[in-house]
């Protein structure tokens, strides 16, 4: 079933967001966000390109990206009421995404794969979609077990790579992925539970540490 023909129903389940970008925001050494980072530049660039996709089928594509500074209790409040009431959740991987100092992202991971628990129990499909803009050579076993992947490490050299094929073809696969998980809730008629949901508050992450020695990061989001 396209996606048009259930945007009315995803509504009234209590859905907001068909993608909620999960990512290490970088930080300068004064504590503002470093906007040139890559990391925080593909954040962006992938949240548009998914708007972008999402419009060819509907006429309002939510992509929720938190570009705010953090902190606070609105500003939590928020994020996972937005993360509750999303579909599916892109996250932007490398081993700082992992990280002990980013422990929110390890946070909303935990809550995204309870949710999917929940909603897609007895389903093949997952709704952590992990991009890989740095690829690795180890992963958190709950990281390692999520069946679809996709590799953007070209981001990581230059901003050229959003122009390619490469970049379309794999943001096409995250919008088909949104559509499937999207048509698997509307037939079995599953709401979003929001009201019902705790958010986790330890990081999926929490137990793994990479192998090889780490020098000290400034803690962020």
């Amino acid at each position: 079933m396209p996606l048009s023909q259930i945007e009315q129903w995803l509504q009234e389940a209590g859905y907001e967001y068909h993608c909620f970008v999960s990512y290490p925001r970088i930080k300068t050494r004064d504590g503002s966000v470093d906007s040139e980072h890559p990391i925080n530049v593909c954040a962006g660039q992938v949240r548009d390109a998914l708007e972008r996709c999402l419009s060819f089928s509907i006429p309002n594509p939510q992509v929720f990206l938190d570009v705010g500074m953090g902190g606070g209790v609105d500003w939590e409040r928020n994020l996972r009421r937005a993360l509750c009431r999303s579909l599916v959740m892109v996250a932007i991987c490398s081993d700082i995404y992992f990280h002990p100092a980013h422990s929110w992202c390890g946070m909303e991971w935990a809550a995204m794969d309870a949710l999917g628990d929940c909603r897609l129990r007895g389903s093949d499909l997952r709704p952590i979609f992990p991009l890989m803009i740095k690829r690795e050579k180890a992963l958190p076993p709950v990281a390692a077990r999520v069946p679809q992947w996709g590799d953007i490490s070209g981001a990581a050299l230059s901003r050229r790579y959003y122009s390619t094929k490469a970049f379309s073809q794999c943001i096409l696969g995250v919008v088909a992925h949104i559509e499937r998980v999207a048509e698997t809730l509307c037939e079995r008629d599953i709401r979003s539970g929001c009201e019902q949901f705790d958010f986790p508050q330890i990081s999926a992450f929490a137990d793994w540490r990479p192998s090889r020695p780490e020098f000290p990061l400034t803690g962020g989001r």
